[in-house]
């Protein structure tokens, strides 16, 4: 929708071009009427006309004008997509802008349905995304709480005789082969017997852990330090890929992408400036459309959407902390 009523009006020419071509004319009629036997007044009208153009160039460099005739179309799928996700997170990079005023007026409705939308997708997402985490945070816990567990039975299994019935192992090495019947019968009632009476007993009480049962999320709390890192990792990535795109410091990237999933948005940096169109080269439409460009829009437009997901798992996560 926004390409489509953007995108015409992105592609006129500037209004530089036609002042400019008002100027030449000017200097050539006074050029046609003081030729070169009023040197002085030619002179003086010359001035006048490269002043007043000169003022209007410094005007439209200050609304904007980049020095070329017609601007590069910003308004592809892609870069409308970038649009409509930047309006919808509140992030606003202001390196795109809605020119015609059905744009703007489409742009407040957009806003107004969008904004709660997407505040709906994040609490429910980073829900979902938090459920998650913490299921796979307590299935990799739980490995290592069971580990802990046969390590302690094993440990039981073997000393459970000696602290049972002391004399069974001197009657077994008395007398092994009857006393092997009897050893279990006295191992059995012993064992009942220890059971019975020492089931409240700290050292040897474990508790009960079933393999095929998982423990319960509501009891999973994950680390706040995890929950920070989960964020930095996911901002370095970041900053590590656009920093290869753009050119961009690894600092750069970090600040780009810390702006932009904290939904501050200054637009110093916005991805795509590194990527410039050479006027000696003819480049074809579908060539340029499915160039590294409109790739970049489309990663930043993902980049943006699960990454502020990530953020509200994040916080969700410490928030039950």
């Amino acid at each position: 929708m926004f390409q489509h009523i953007e995108e015409p009006e992105s592609v006129e020419e500037s209004p530089v071009v036609s002042k400019r071509r008002t100027a030449v004319i000017s200097l050539w009629n006074i050029t046609e009427r003081y030729n070169t036997l009023h040197q002085a007044n030619w002179s003086d009208a010359v001035r006048s006309v490269i002043a007043g153009y000169q003022e209007e160039v410094i005007k439209a460099i200050d609304e904007g004008f980049d020095g070329k005739d017609i601007p590069d179309n910003m308004w592809s799928f892609s870069g409308a997509l970038l649009y409509s996700i930047t309006v919808i997170t509140t992030i606003g990079y202001g390196h795109m802008v809605p020119l015609t005023p059905i744009g703007k007026i489409i742009t407040i409705v957009y806003a107004v349905i969008g904004v709660p939308l997407f505040l709906l997708y994040l609490s429910n997402i980073g829900e979902i995304f938090a459920t998650s985490f913490k299921w796979t945070y307590s299935r990799i816990c739980k490995c290592q709480i069971l580990r802990g567990h046969r390590r302690r039975a094993e440990y039981r299994v073997e000393t459970l005789p000696h602290q049972i019935h002391p004399g069974l192992i001197e009657l077994q090495k008395a007398d092994p082969g009857k006393g092997s019947i009897r050893s279990r019968s006295i191992s059995d009632r012993s064992l009942e017997s220890s059971i019975c009476t020492n089931e409240d007993d700290d050292e040897y009480s474990e508790e009960v852990i079933d393999d095929d049962k998982p423990e319960s999320r509501n009891r999973v709390s994950v680390p706040i330090s995890l929950s920070i890192t989960v964020m930095i990792c996911y901002i370095c990535g970041g900053a590590i890929l656009f920093g290869e795109w753009e050119g961009w410091g690894f600092l750069d990237g970090s600040y780009f992408c810390f702006i932009t999933l904290t939904t501050i948005g200054f637009g110093d940096l916005v991805p795509g400036d590194s990527v410039k169109v050479d006027d000696d080269h003819t480049n074809d439409e579908d060539e340029f459309l499915g160039g590294l460009v409109n790739l970049q829009f489309i990663f930043v437009s993902l980049y943006i959407i699960f990454g502020m997901a990530v953020i509200a798992m994040c916080f969700s996560l410490m928030q039950e902390r």
